[in-house]
Formats: C-alpha cells, sequence, structure tokens
C-alpha cells in the first residue's frame, strides 16, 4: 500500500480543486473557497452540518522580553484572523 503525505495547503488546494471539477464533495475552511463560493464554482451543500470549532494558540515563553518582531506577528494575528476567518 502506498501512502502519500502532503501539506496542507496542498491537500487544501488539490481537495478545492476536485470539489471544483466535480469530482466529489469536500469540507473546508470558508476562507479557502470563498472566491469559489462567490462566483458559484462551489455550492455549499448539508448546509445543516456544522464543523466543530478549531482554536488556535500563540504561545511565548514570557510577555516579558518578547523581540518586537513577535510582538508585532502576534498583533498582526490577533487583527488580521476574524477578517480571513470569515
Amino acid at each position: 500500500m502506498l501512502i502519500f503525505t502532503y501539506p496542507p495547503q496542498l491537500a487544501r488546494f488539490m481537495l478545492k480543486r476536485a470539489a471544483v471539477t466535480g469530482l466529489g464533495v469536500t469540507s473546508l475552511p470558508n476562507y479557502v473557497c470563498k472566491s469559489e463560493l462567490k462566483s458559484g464554482e462551489l455550492v455549499r451543500v448539508l448546509t445543516q452540518y456544522l464543523p466543530q470549532a478549531a482554536n488556535l494558540s500563540l504561545l511565548m515563553p514570557s510577555r516579558l522580553g518578547v523581540p518586537a518582531q513577535i510582538k508585532a506577528f502576534a498583533n498582526f494575528i490577533r487583527e488580521r484572523l476574524p477578517y480571513v476567518m470569515s
């Protein structure tokens, strides 16, 4: 048996392309297929089904002495993630 592993971004892309070309049904986050839903290339099915929520954590060893780049990244995630996920 052959087992292939792909990075998550590639796997999502392949699942989305398969659904767009009519090969089946998939469950993807809104931000992955937002434009395809808007254009009508993809349509929602099983609208009563809601996937489970996921949590995202940003772990830092301490709030003291955190480099400016890490603070900027954390602020970027806090500000942009709600927009990207909608």
